[in-house]
């Protein structure tokens, strides 16, 4: 298994990957859903991520014009 390309492209391609494999019957359906639920946190947590700068873009008086490139990744705590 080759190692997935890290943008949203790359993304797609593992899911219909993953989609014509359950269709050939060479994967689970388990192993299917548990693809899926991975893709939706990892889509989750760019959400997270645009709506954060979105805020501080709105709320941040002296904020630079372009916050998204000025703001690093949220840290998570555990």
């Amino acid at each position: 298994m080759s190692k997935m390309e890290r943008s949203t492209s790359g993304l797609r391609t593992v899911l219909l990957d993953e989609i014509d494999s359950l269709r050939n019957g060479d994967t689970s359906e388990g192993r299917a859903h548990a693809v899926a639920r991975l893709a939706n946190a990892t889509i989750a947590t760019v959400r997270l991520e645009m709506d954060a700068h979105e805020f501080l873009a709105r709320n941040l008086e002296d904020a630079p014009k372009n916050v998204a490139a000025s703001i690093k990744p949220l840290a998570l705590a555990a």
